[in-house]
């Protein structure tokens, strides 16, 4: 019963929010149970996406009164939460995963903001740019993440 009425619920906002919303709020509500029976919960990637189609739209609507959006994707990146929660094996896993074979520095994502918010980049919107030392190109995703 009380799932119909969450349903309900969700319903009813779905006339009145947009479908990332409903979206958000129904994994919000469904992930503590998807955890439960073991599912592998999808926020984290959903969230990267829709930023991306975000940056995107937002190119397409601003740019005719001279709005740039781009993007940046970091990699993994030497920070003190990577530091607590990526373990030795993870490190090194990401380390094999990328050409450059090392975690960037959050000057080196700096740098790639700065740029983009920069005239140099005056002709450069829409765009998604990973600074993660290659590991786009790799494909993402770690198996001792999957663990």
């Amino acid at each position: 019963m009380i799932l119909m009425v969450i349903v309900l619920i969700l319903l009813i906002a779905g006339m009145f929010m947009d479908s990332v919303t409903v979206m958000f709020i129904s994994l919000t509500i469904f992930l503590p149970v998807m955890r439960e029976l073991g599912w592998d919960p999808i926020a984290y990637g959903t969230s990267k996406a829709a930023v991306i189609h975000l940056t995107k739209q937002q190119a397409a609507e601003l740019g005719e009164i001279g709005i740039r959006a781009n993007c940046v994707c970091p990699g993994p990146v030497d920070t003190k939460q990577a530091l607590a929660v990526h373990s030795p094996e993870i490190r090194a896993a990401y380390h094999d995963a990328m050409p450059l074979n090392r975690y960037g520095t959050e000057r080196e994502i700096a740098e790639a903001i700065c740029f983009l918010a920069s005239e140099r980049a005056g002709f450069i919107t829409g765009q998604v740019l990973a600074a993660d030392g290659g590991f786009d190109a790799t494909g993402v995703g770690l198996p001792a993440l999957r663990v």
